[in-house]
C-alpha cells in the first residue's frame, strides 16, 4: 500500500475534509437524503486581503489557529479506526459547540488518510439530486466517514446512511464518526435505531475543553496565528495579557473570538470587550468587509441571514428564488448578482459534488449571535415569518434547528422562534426544537407549541412527552379546572404515545376526576367529553375493555348532545364514535361495533371530501371498517376498506414517513389479514412483510411505544407463511412475536394476556406443521389456561379465545395418544363456539365448521368412525355455502373437510360415497391451483393422495401418480430436500401400476 504525504496541506471540504477515491471499495456519493462527499487533501492557502473575516479567520475549517493536540482522545480513536474484531463501527464524540469536534475531526481524518484511509464526509441534502452519481471505488485501508451536526440530521436519513455503508463496504473496514452537540436521549435514540445493522455502537465519548490545554496557552497561540494573517494588527509587537475573564472559560472557540477581538481592539485603540459584547463587536468588524462591496450593505445582511437559516444550498435556481422572496431581488439576473456579491465574500469550497451557494456564517456561534441581533430588529420576524412559508419540509426543519440554538443561547429571538414552532412550521420540527422549547418557552409559548406538534412523529414522541410534562408541572395554581385538566389530557396522550400506558392512565383519570368535581356547564360538555374518550383509550391501553367501553359511550353520547348545538364538533364525534367500535370488539360486541365504525367511516368519509386534512382520519376509520367487517363474517368487504385504507396512508408515509409509516404499517397489516381471508395468499404476505418491516424500525427507535405492534405485525406474518408453505418461517416469526408478548405482559398483564393468547394459540399450530408436538401441546396448554382465566373474568370479551385454544389443545393431545383427553377438550370446544354462533352466525359459522372438523378428526382416531362421519358432514353442510358465496376464503377448507370425510367412508366401507367426495377435493385444489400454485401445492399433493385410493382404472390412477410425481417436483425445488421421500414414494407408485391399460 502507498502512503500519500499530506505535508503542509491539510483534509478539508464541506466541513471535515477528505482523501482521494480509488480501487475496489463500491462508495455511494450522492442519495435523495446525504451527500458523501471526497475530496483531495489542499495546502494551507494564504487569506487574501479581502477574506480576513472574522467569520473566515475563525471558521474552524480555515485552521488558521494551530490544533493543539488531544493524546488520550486521539488514542482513543486510532485504537478504534484499527481495531481487527469490528469491520464496521461507528462511534459518537458530543461537546458544546466551540469545543473543537470539528478540529480534532480534521486532524484524525488527515492523520486516517496519510495511514491508508479514505476519508469522506457526510452532508444532508435540503434538496434532492436530479440524479444519483455513479459509485466511486478504493483498495485503500478502510473507509472513515465524518458525520457533523449528527444531532440535526433527520434519524431516518441516519440509519439510511449507516445501512447503505455497512451494505456497500461488505468486509472493507468501515469507520463512521459522529459529532453533536449535547443533545438528550441523542445516543439512545440512535443506537435503538441501529441494533439490527451490522455495525458496532462503542460507548460516545465526550469532548471537554481541557482536552485541548491551558487557557493562557490557548490564548497566546491564537494571539500568534491571528497575527500571521492580520499582519497590519500585529505591527505593534507588545505582547497581549490574557485577560482575566478568560480564566474561566472552558471553551476553545472563546479563547480565538477573545484572541482575535483583543488584536482589533488594540489596532483600533478601544477597549477589549467583555464575554457578552464578544460577538458584536466581532460582528461590527464583520460589517467593514461588507462596506468594501459594491452591493447594498443592508442587502448583503438580508442575504446573511437567509444564509444562516437555510444555507448552504446546493442548486443555485433555488438560491435566486430564496433572494426574490426575501425582497433583494426582482429578477434572476438582479438576484444573480447579489450571489456574486455573497460569492466574493464567502466563497464556497469547491467539493466533488460541485459548488454550494449562500454558505452560512462560520462558526455556527457567529451565525447565531449574527441571527440574535437581526431579530432584535423591527420587522425582521414578520420577514421570517415569510421566508418559512417558502422553506421546504428539509429546510424548515434545518432553520427551525438554528434558531432553536440561537434561542438557547439568546433571548432576543425567543418570541419569534416560538411563534414560528407554534405554527405551520412545527410539523416539520425535530428534536433539537422541541428541547429548546422545553428549555426556555413560556407556559404559554410551551401550550402553543404542544398543540401544533405533529401527533405521530417517531422522532417527538419522548420531547413531546417531556414538553406535556413540563406544562401540568407549571401549572399556576390558580390555572381553571378546564384548563389543568385539558393539559393533563394531553399529558396522558403524549405519555401513552412514548410508551409509558400506567402513567398515561394516571393523567387521564386525573382529568376525568377534575372535571366530574367541577360544576357543570354548557361549555364544559366538549373538554369533558375529549376527558372521557382519552380516558377510554388509556384504560383499553392497560387492559380494562369494560370500563374502557363505558367511559367511550360516555364521552359518544355527550358529543351527540353538542352536536345538535354546534355542528362543528361533528369531526369529535366521529372520533369518538371511531373509539367506540375499537372497544365495543373487544368486549365482544362486533354487530354493533360495525354499526358505530361504519357511521364514523362515513362521517370522515363526508369530511374529507370537503377538507383533505380529514383523510388520514378516514384511513384510521377504514382499517378499523375492515377488522370489523372481517369480525362479522365479510371478508371481501375487510379487503375493500383495508385497500382504501392503505392507498390513502401511503402517500404521506412516503412524504414524511417519520410521523405517518406507523398508519401506514396498520393499514398494511390488516390488508394482508383480509386477502389471506379471501385466498390471496402471496399479495397477504407480501403486505405482512412490508408491515413487520416498518414496525420492526419502529420498535428499535422506540420500544416502548412500538414493540406490541411489531408483535402483532410477527404474529400475522406468521400465519402469511404458513399460508404459503413456509412452516419454519412461519415458527420462526411466531416465536418472535410470543417472546415479546411474553415480556410485556409480565409487566402488564391486562393489556397483554390477550395477545400473548393469540400469539400461543397460533405457535401451536406452527410448531405442529414442523413435528414439534411437544412443543406445541405446550403451547397450546398455556393458552388454555390463559384464555379460561380472562373468559372468567370477561366471557363476551374472552369466550372466544377459549373456544380457539380448546381446538389447539385436543388436536396436539391427540397427536401424543391421548384421545380421551383430546376429546373432552374438542367438546367443549364445539359447545363453546355454537352457543357463540347461534348468537352471531355470521361471524362464528367458519370458527364451528373448523372445530367440528377436528373434532372428527380425533373421533376417527378414536375409531369411532360413525360419529367422525356425522360430525365432518356437518361441517361440510356448513363450509360449503360460505364456499359458494366467498371461494377464495373457504373452498380450503371446504377440500379439507371433504378429504378426511372420504377417509371416514372408505373406512366404513362406503366406497362410492368416498370416491365422490375425493374427486370433488381434486376438482376444488385444482381450481385453486390456477389462482396461487405455489401456495395450493401442498393441497394438490394432499387431494392427489387421496384421489389415488379411489382410482377405479390402471388409467386413472397411472394419470393422477403422474400429476403428484411433478406435484411434488415443484415442491422439492420451492423447499429443496423436504419432499424427497415423497417423491421416491410416488416414482414407487407409479412403477408399481405399470403401463396403461390398453
Amino acid at each position: 500500500m502507498t502512503t500519500q504525504r499530506v505535508d503542509n496541506s491539510r483534509i478539508g471540504g464541506h466541513n471535515i475534509q477528505i482523501g482521494r477515491v480509488d480501487g475496489d471499495l463500491a462508495i455511494f456519493l450522492d442519495r435523495p437524503g446525504y451527500r458523501l462527499e471526497l475530496l483531495e487533501p489542499r495546502a494551507i492557502a494564504h487569506v487574501p486581503r479581502s477574506r480576513r473575516t472574522p467569520s473566515y479567520l475563525l471558521d474552524a475549517r480555515r485552521e488558521i489557529v494551530p490544533y493543539r493536540r488531544r493524546p488520550d482522545v486521539e488514542q482513543h480513536i486510532r485504537h478504534w479506526l484499527h481495531e481487527d474484531d469490528e469491520p464496521a463501527s461507528m462511534v459518537l464524540i458530543h461537546a458544546p459547540g466551540g469545543h473543537g469536534k470539528t478540529r480534532l475531526a480534521a486532524h484524525l481524518a488527515t492523520g486516517a488518510h496519510t495511514k491508508g484511509w479514505t476519508v469522506a464526509q457526510a452532508v444532508p441534502r435540503t434538496t434532492t439530486p436530479d440524479h444519483i452519481k455513479p459509485a466511486e471505488t478504493t483498495d485503500r485501508e478502510g473507509l472513515l466517514v465524518v458525520v457533523d451536526y449528527a444531532e440535526r440530521w433527520p434519524l431516518p436519513v441516519l440509519v439510511e446512511l449507516v445501512d447503505d455503508l455497512v451494505r456497500r463496504c461488505g468486509n472493507h473496514r468501515l469507520r463512521i464518526l459522529l459529532l453533536a452537540r449535547p443533545q438528550a436521549e441523542l445516543w439512545e435514540s440512535i443506537r435503538a435505531e441501529l441494533t439490527r445493522s451490522a455495525i458496532d455502537l462503542p460507548a460516545p465519548i465526550a469532548l471537554t475543553a481541557y482536552d485541548a490545554g491551558p487557557v493562557d496557552e490557548m490564548f497566546n497561540d491564537a494571539v500568534a496565528a491571528f497575527g500571521q494573517h492580520l499582519p497590519e494588527l500585529a505591527s505593534n509587537q507588545a505582547p497581549i495579557p490574557v485577560p482575566h475573564h478568560l480564566k474561566s472559560v472552558q471553551s476553545p472557540l472563546t479563547v480565538h473570538m477573545t484572541a482575535l477581538a483583543a488584536l482589533c481592539a488594540r489596532y483600533d485603540d478601544v477597549p477589549l470587550p467583555g464575554l457578552d459584547d464578544l460577538s458584536d463587536f466581532l460582528l461590527d468588524h464583520e460589517r467593514r468587509y461588507w462596506h468594501a462591496d459594491p452591493a447594498d450593505t443592508s442587502r448583503i445582511e438580508r442575504m446573511v441571514l437567509v444564509a444562516c437559516l437555510f444555507g448552504p444550498l446546493d442548486d443555485t435556481a433555488r438560491a435566486r428564488s430564496w433572494l426574490r422572496r426575501a425582497h433583494l431581488a426582482d429578477g434572476d439576473a438582479e438576484a444573480e448578482s447579489l450571489l456574486g456579491a455573497h460569492r466574493r465574500l464567502y466563497p464556497p469550497d469547491a467539493s466533488g459534488t460541485g459548488h454550494a451557494v449562500l454558505p452560512p456564517l462560520r462558526p455556527d456561534r457567529f451565525a447565531e449571535d449574527f441571527l440574535a441581533a437581526q431579530l432584535s430588529r423591527p420587522h425582521t420576524t414578520e420577514l421570517l415569518t415569510e421566508l418559512f412559508g417558502h422553506a421546504t419540509p428539509a429546510e424548515t426543519r434545518q432553520g427551525l434547528i438554528m434558531l432553536a440554538a440561537t434561542a438557547n443561547r439568546h433571548t432576543s429571538p425567543r418570541a419569534a422562534f416560538f411563534a414560528l414552532a407554534a405554527g405551520p412550521a412545527a410539523s416539520h420540527a425535530g428534536a433539537p426544537v422541541v428541547a429548546a422549547v422545553v428549555r426556555h418557552a413560556t407556559l404559554d409559548q410551551a401550550i402553543a407549541v404542544l398543540d401544533a406538534l405533529p401527533e405521530q412523529s417517531v422522532e417527538l414522541l419522548r420531547p413531546r412527552r417531556d414538553l406535556a410534562e413540563r406544562i401540568v408541572r407549571e401549572l399556576p395554581s390558580d390555572a381553571t379546572p378546564e384548563v389543568r385538566a385539558a393539559q393533563l389530557r394531553k399529558l396522558g396522550a403524549s405519555r401513552a404515545a412514548a410508551g409509558d400506558r400506567k402513567g398515561a392512565l394516571d393523567a387521564a383519570l386525573e382529568a376525568v376526576r377534575i372535571h366530574s368535581e367541577a360544576p357543570p356547564s354548557e361549555s364544559r360538555i366538549h373538554e369533558y367529553a375529549l376527558a372521557l374518550e382519552s380516558l377510554g383509550n388509556r384504560l383499553a391501553e392497560v387492559g380494562d375493555r369494560q370500563l374502557a367501553l363505558h367511559m367511550t359511550s360516555l364521552a359518544a353520547a355527550r358529543y351527540a348532545q353538542l352536536i345538535e348545538i354546534d355542528p362543528r364538533r361533528i369531526p369529535d364525534y366521529a372520533t369518538a364514535l371511531y373509539y367506540l367500535g375499537n372497544h365495543l370488539s373487544a368486549t365482544g360486541d362486533r354487530t354493533t361495533a360495525l354499526k358505530a365504525t361504519q357511521r364514523a367511516t362515513d362521517l370522515f368519509r363526508i369530511m374529507a371530501e370537503v377538507n383533505p386534512t380529514f383523510r388520514p382520519l378516514l384511513a384510521a376509520a377504514l382499517t378499523d371498517l375492515g377488522n370489523r367487517r372481517f369480525e362479522t363474517g365479510d371478508p371481501q368487504g375487510a379487503v375493500e376498506s383495508a385497500r382504501e385504507a392503505m392507498s390513502i396512508h401511503r402517500m404521506p408515509a412516503e412524504a414524511e414517513p417519520g410521523a405517518y409509516l406507523p398508519n401506514l404499517a396498520g393499514a398494511l397489516s390488516n390488508l394482508g389479514s383480509a386477502l389471506s381471508k379471501v385466498g390471496d395468499f402471496r399479495a397477504a404476505l407480501d403486505h405482512a412483510r412490508e408491515a413487520t418491516a416498518i414496525h420492526r424500525t419502529l420498535a428499535e427507535e422506540e420500544p416502548d411505544a412500538y414493540r406490541p405492534h411489531l408483535a402483532k405485525s410477527l404474529n400475522n406474518l406468521g400465519l402469511r407463511l404458513s399460508n404459503v408453505g413456509d412452516p419454519q418461517g412461519a415458527v420462526e416469526a411466531t416465536r418472535e412475536a410470543v417472546a415479546i408478548l411474553r415480556i410485556l405482559a409480565q409487566a402488564e398483564p391486562d393489556a397483554f394476556l390477550p395477545d400473548l393468547a393469540t400469539s400461543l394459540i397460533n405457535l401451536g399450530g406452527r410448531l405442529r406443521d414442523v413435528g414439534e408436538q411437544f412443543a406445541a401441546l405446550e403451547a397450546a396448554r398455556e393458552a388454555v389456561t390463559i384464555s379460561r382465566t380472562l373468559a372468567e373474568a370477561e366471557p363476551d370479551a374472552f369466550i372466544p379465545y377459549l373456544g380457539r385454544s380448546l381446538i389447539n389443545f385436543g388436536l396436539f393431545l391427540a397427536d401424543i395418544g391421548a384421545v380421551d383427553s383430546a376429546l373432552e377438550s374438542l367438546q367443549e370446544a364445539v359447545a363453546i363456539i355454537r352457543a357463540l354462533t347461534e348468537a352471531e352466525p355470521r361471524t362464528y359459522l367458519p370458527l364451528l365448521a373448523l372445530s367440528l372438523f377436528n373434532w372428527g378428526t380425533v373421533l376417527a382416531t378414536s375409531r369411532d368412525t360413525l360419529a367422525a362421519i356425522n360430525v365432518t358432514r356437518e361441517s361440510i353442510e356448513i363450509i360449503r355455502p360460505l364456499a359458494e358465496t366467498e371461494p377464495a376464503g373457504h373452498l380450503a377448507d371446504l377440500a379439507r373437510s371433504l378429504i378426511s370425510l372420504g377417509n371416514y367412508l372408505t373406512t366404513a366401507g362406503d366406497h362410492l360415497a368416498a370416491r365422490e367426495a375425493r374427486r370433488e377435493v381434486l376438482s376444488i385444489t385444482r381450481t385453486l391451483a390456477e389462482t396461487d400454485r405455489a401456495a395450493c401445492l401442498r393441497s394438490l399433493a394432499h387431494s392427489l393422495l387421496s384421489y389415488l385410493r379411489s382410482c377405479e382404472s390402471s388409467s386413472e390412477l397411472r394419470a393422477a401418480t403422474v400429476e403428484l410425481i411433478e406435484v411434488y417436483k415443484e415442491m422439492n425445488q420451492q423447499f429443496p430436500g423436504r419432499y424427497h421421500n415423497s417423491l421416491a414414494k410416488a416414482h414407487f407408485i407409479l412403477h408399481l401400476v405399470g403401463k396403461p391399460d390398453r
